[in-house]
């Protein structure tokens, strides 16, 4: 859906993308991945905002928001990626598009993932700030506890077949030079 008042263009719309490729070494997505959004773009500034942006991988969403502007041949951007508590059952389906690749052998089972990410800059250096956070998800068949036995041994954690992550959090920090 699109108004035009002469400048300003306001677009509201959906986009599904199937078999979806995100990283450089990726492979495609097994599950559709859904965007709907409202924005509005100002032609004479070459400029415009991201009022919303849902991000949908099944039942699991993340806000997109922010504003871009064409510079030169190039784009600026600066957006705010927030997820609160998106189901780990759901993300699964998409990491191979980002080019996550578990132990071999292992599977990620229940939780959520929590993250806000700030990305700013042309997009060909973008910088990305933010925090991460697993939380109640279980790696199945991977045994963390066995790969460090002598320190297992003197904490006392238990040998299980699978490794449980209460809360595993990061924050993070991507940009052109590392």
């Amino acid at each position: 859906n699109a108004t035009f008042n002469g400048h300003n263009l306001e677009l509201k719309g959906a986009i599904q993308a199937e078999q979806l490729k995100l990283a450089k070494g990726g492979t495609p997505a097994r599950k559709t991945v859904g965007f709907d959004f409202e924005l509005d773009h100002d032609l004479l500034k070459r400029a415009g905002t991201l009022h919303r942006g849902e991000a949908r991988i099944g039942s699991a969403k993340a806000e997109l928001t922010g504003t871009y502007r064409t510079e030169g041949n190039g784009t600026v951007v600066q957006m705010k990626l927030n997820a609160p508590s998106m189901a780990v059952a759901q993300l699964v389906e998409i990491l191979p598009a980002l080019d996550v690749v578990l132990p071999r052998g292992s599977s990620l089972d229940g939780g959520t993932l929590e993250a806000n990410v700030t990305v700013e800059g042309p997009t060909d250096m973008l910088v990305s700030n933010g925090s991460l956070a697993l939380k109640k998800t279980r790696l199945v068949g991977f045994d963390l506890g066995s790969r460090m036995n002598t320190i297992a041994r003197l904490t006392g954690i238990k040998m299980s077949p699978d490794t449980d992550f209460d809360n595993l959090s990061a924050d993070v920090h991507a940009a052109p030079d590392g």
